[in-house]
């Protein structure tokens, strides 16, 4: 059998759905924190002190100002009509935490509480957690004078946009691991060690989460059940960022480039190509595959699920084929003129 590997970036149609990347602000020499409202995407360029809004459903969308001269911008996030935004100034006296109007044209800049050094925000309901260097404080935004409460203090990082909740529990990407902490009870577990350049993180669905790196830039898929990752695709990005995630998009923002793509993602939702006459095994799988319920197969190409052919095979008499040299992830496999069927290399 031969493996041979293209670098030949080919998007495909098949008849169940169409996947794209697609490239929709490019405003900015660099941008961190993504906030979602409805169909407005918000950007934050942080050497540029500002913060930009387009619509994300337009096929072309054009960003706007929502509020500039606010100094270094890092992580923003969106909690009922307010859009809270972390302010991480080159002057610690200038650190906090400001809240805008989402809903006022020319909204006014409210210095709602003072943080030093912060970086992610995320919310839990009227909680706020905000992260500072090695620590994380909760905000009970229900309170009319809000304290910072210092609620974790041993996080191996010096600032982290990647905050995510999912099973009561507060998900934080590190450099090189991912940790949770209970939030009733916050102590200090990790959940995945062995990548690098983690950065942004999102609660996909009720038990996965997603994350971004910049080493390799690449968005991952996290089972919260078993703790275990999948290497979905990568990111075409030069610094992969922040993340988030809706209606099966994702957006991933550009740190060092400045630029935000948009994803689609709805293939992952696909548990199963109905094809009757083929199926593979074992499926999920770390070395081989087997093609049963079908003969004379003699050509395959592996795609992943954003259309990119990463493999041309030629099927041995047993109708194996080997899959070790694929990077972990959600492949697409289309044999001869059939439909293409799914499958997972652990």
């Amino acid at each position: 059998m031969k493996l041979k590997i293209t670098i030949l970036l080919l998007f495909i149609t098949f008849s169940f759905y169409s996947q794209t990347v697609t490239t929709i602000y490019n405003e900015s020499f660099n941008s961190t924190g993504l906030a979602l409202n409805d169909d407005k995407l918000f950007v934050a360029n942080p050497f540029d002190g500002r913060i930009q809004v387009l619509d994300w459903t337009e096929n072309n969308p054009i960003a706007t100002t929502f509020i500039d001269d606010i100094d270094i911008v890092q992580g923003i996030a969106i909690n009922g009509e307010y859009l809270y935004a972390a302010i991480n100034s080159n002057n610690p006296a200038n650190d906090k935490i400001i809240r805008l109007n989402i809903n006022d044209p020319n909204p006014t800049v409210d210095n709602y509480i003072v943080v030093e050094n912060p970086d992610g925000i995320v919310f839990n309901g009227s909680d706020m957690y905000v992260n500072s260097q090695e620590k994380i404080f909760h905000i009970d935004t229900n309170n009319s004078n809000p304290i910072p409460i210092e609620i974790i203090n041993d996080l191996d990082t010096f600032g982290t946009i990647g905050l995510a909740i999912a099973q009561n529990h507060l998900y934080i990407t590190e450099n090189s691991q991912i940790v949770k902490y209970e939030l009733s009870n916050p102590i200090r577990e990790i959940v995945i060690s062995d990548l690098d350049g983690l950065t942004g993180i999102v609660k996909f669905t009720d038990d996965k989460m997603l994350f971004t790196s910049y080493s390799p830039n690449s968005i991952y898929e996290l089972d919260l059940n078993s703790e275990s990752y999948t290497s979905l695709f990568p990111t075409n990005l030069v610094s992969s960022w922040d993340i988030v995630y809706v209606d099966d998009y994702i957006f991933v923002s550009d740190f060092e480039g400045g630029q935000v793509n948009k994803i689609d993602v709805s293939a992952l939702f696909v548990e199963s190509f109905q094809n009757e006459n083929i199926s593979l095994y074992p499926n999920p799988t770390n070395n081989f595959l087997k093609i049963q319920n079908f003969k004379d197969v003699k050509n395959a190409i592996i795609y992943t699920v954003l259309g990119q052919r990463v493999a041309e095979l030629e099927i041995n008499e047993n109708s194996i084929i080997d899959v070790q040299n694929l990077e972990h992830g959600i492949y697409l496999l289309k044999i001869d003129e059939l439909e293409a069927v799914k499958f997972v290399k652990e």
